[in-house]
């Protein structure tokens, strides 16, 4: 498996986990795409990869506004999906999440983000992750019209998780 960013595994843990929750409450075997998106936050700003960074810091350069991080957006679909592998929901999740990043898109949608949200609003499900020191915390927004049982599709997230960390461990 090539290398993967923290994105590709988050992204990949997602699809997995909705996947999971679908068909479950579906009974339906097929592979879907469903009306499903995530907004992903990248970083606009060339890099030469962590060594840059890393000098960057220890320099005390970090607040010069010519290295601040320059924030862009991709929207990313949802594949509905069921995979042998658990590992193919990340393949997925890095083949297109590299394809849009190096798209025009990302300079677009973070101009219109603003004026999207505020125009049509959160609808239905929001998840925020956050990481720190070895630990991800997975927060749910939901509407509970829509996901009624929504403790069972947090309790989804924690088994695809664990589903591809034992099969990424083996590799």
């Amino acid at each position: 498996m090539h290398a993967q960013t923290v994105n590709d595994v988050i992204v990949g843990v997602t699809s997995a986990a909705l996947s999971r929750y679908y068909f479950r409450k579906s009974g339906d075997t097929n592979t879907k795409i469903i009306c499903l998106r995530s907004i992903l936050l990248v970083n606009m700003r060339p890099t030469s990869g962590l060594q840059e960074y890393v000098n960057m810091m220890e320099s005390g350069k970090s607040n010069d506004m010519t290295r601040r991080n320059q924030l862009g957006y991709i929207i990313l679909p949802f594949q509905i999906a069921v995979h042998k592998d658990p590992l193919e929901y990340i393949r997925k999740a890095k083949k297109i999440v590299d394809r849009k990043k190096s798209s025009l898109e990302v300079m677009f949608t973070h101009m219109l983000a603003e004026v999207i949200i505020k125009t049509l609003g959160v609808k239905a499900l929001t998840v925020h992750y956050q990481s720190y020191s070895n630990t991800i915390k997975v927060i749910l927004a939901v509407d509970e019209a829509h996901f009624p049982d929504h403790g069972q599709l947090l309790d989804d997230f924690t088994e695809s998780l664990r589903i591809i960390k034992d099969e990424a461990s083996r590799l």
